[in-house]
């Protein structure tokens, strides 16, 4: 799978997934399904060859679930103020996944998930 598969990928499964979480009332349940989806991602992006480690498939499908929450914020009823103030960890998502559009291959990072 290509980078590119696995995004389109990703956004059809957010699509999919993402406003059965926003309707669904309880938060804790919520949760639990948004870290199922996001490690079902995250499995998917190291079986298919998209990523090699656990952390940097996380900073990719965190990247790219930013960019859904981003463009479909109304619909899903994400808080305007959200966005505002700035997220290092958004910044390092989005940061790596321009590098992966780019060319760069996957690369390794011992560092925990999140």
């Amino acid at each position: 799978m290509t980078l590119t598969e696995f995004e389109y990928y990703t956004h059809a499964e957010f699509a999919k997934h993402l406003p059965v979480l926003a309707d669904n009332e309880d938060d804790s349940r919520a949760e639990e399904l948004l870290s199922d989806l996001y490690m079902r991602l995250e499995q998917t992006a190291i079986n298919q060859g998209v990523e090699v480690c656990r952390r940097m498939a996380w900073l990719l499908v965190f990247a790219l679930y930013e960019m859904n929450l981003s463009l479909n914020a109304e619909e899903l009823g994400v808080p305007p103020d959200y966005f505002e103030g700035g997220n290092p960890q958004i910044d390092e998502a989005y940061a790596y996944l321009h590098e992966r559009r780019l060319g760069a291959p996957p690369r390794h990072n011992d560092l925990s998930v999140n």
